[in-house]
C-alpha cells in the first residue's frame, strides 16, 4: 500500500469517527456522548485482538497435540494388548497340543496291548487236570469263549484305530522297505541272502505319524550282508 492509499484510508476513518461522534447529542443519563475513538486506540485494540487470536490458536494447537498423543498412546496400548492376547493364545495352543500328543501316545500303548491280546496264539496251551472234564468245561466250550473274547478285543481295536485316525494318527508302513532312520529305529540286524542289506525284514513295534509329525518311531529288524565263512576272522 502506497502513501496516497494510506492517507485515503486514514481520511475515511477520521470521517467515520467524526460522524459517529455527531450522532446523538445526549444519552439516556443526560450526559454527553463520548467524542469518538482515535486511530491509536483502534490500532491498540486490533493488536490486542491479534494477540488474543494468536493465544487461542496456540491453545487449539496444544489441544490437538494432546489429542494426537492420546490417540498414539491408545494405539500402542491396543497393539501391546493384541500381542499379549496372541502370545497367550499361542502358548495355550502349544500346551493343548503337547497334552494331546501325550494322550495319543498313551492310546497307542493301549492299542499295542489290545493288538497283542487279540493276536491268536500258534498253539493252545495244555490245560491243567482241574480244567479237564469232569472237573472243568470241555475244550470246545473254552475255545468258544476265547474266540468270543478275541472278537470283542478286535472290535475294540477297530474302534480305537478309527478314533486315532480321526485325530490324524496313521501307522507308518515300513515292512519290506529300505530302512529309513527318520521314522524307524533299528533294534537288531540279521544277515540275509534273500534281500539286499539295509532292508526292513521285521517290525517289532509299529510306528505312527500325527499328521506330518513323528509321533512314535517304528522298531524294526534290518537285514545285513551275509558274511561268508572265509571272511570271518
Amino acid at each position: 500500500m502506497d502513501e496516497a492509499q494510506k492517507q485515503a484510508v486514514l481520511a475515511r476513518v477520521r470521517t467515520y469517527l467524526d460522524q459517529a461522534g455527531d450522532d446523538g447529542a445526549v444519552d439516556d443519563d443526560g450526559d454527553a456522548p463520548p467524542t469518538g475513538t482515535d486511530l491509536y486506540s483502534l490500532f491498540v485494540e486490533l493488536a490486542a485482538l491479534r494477540r488474543e487470536a494468536r493465544a487461542q490458536t496456540e491453545l487449539v494447537r496444544d489441544l490437538v497435540d494432546q489429542v494426537r498423543g492420546g490417540v498414539d498412546t491408545l494405539a500402542r496400548s491396543q497393539a501391546t494388548a493384541e500381542a499379549e492376547v496372541h502370545g497367550t493364545r499361542a502358548e495355550a495352543e502349544t500346551r493343548a497340543r503337547a497334552a494331546l500328543r501325550t494322550l495319543l501316545v498313551d492310546l497307542i500303548e493301549v492299542r499295542d496291548r489290545l493288538a497283542a491280546a487279540a493276536r491268536p496264539t500258534a498253539a493252545p496251551l495244555p490245560r491243567p487236570w482241574y480244567c479237564r472234564p469232569p472237573f472243568g468245561r470241555r475244550r470246545a466250550d473254552t475255545d468258544a469263549a476265547a474266540d468270543g473274547v478275541r472278537t470283542g478285543l478286535e472290535m475294540t481295536l477297530t474302534r480305537l484305530d478309527a478314533a486315532l485316525a480321526g485325530h490324524g494318527v496313521t501307522a507308518i508302513p515300513v515292512g519290506d522297505r529300505p530302512f529309513d532312520p527318520r521314522v524307524s529305529r533299528a533294534i537288531a540286524t540279521e544277515p540275509r541272502t534273500d534281500c539286499p542289506p539295509g532292508r526292513v525284514i521285521a517290525e517289532t513295534r509299529a510306528g505312527f505319524l500325527w499328521h506330518d509329525e513323528l509321533l512314535r518311531p517304528a522298531e524294526v529288524i534290518v537285514s545285513k550282508a551275509h558274511q561268508q565263512e572265509g571272511d570271518q576272522g
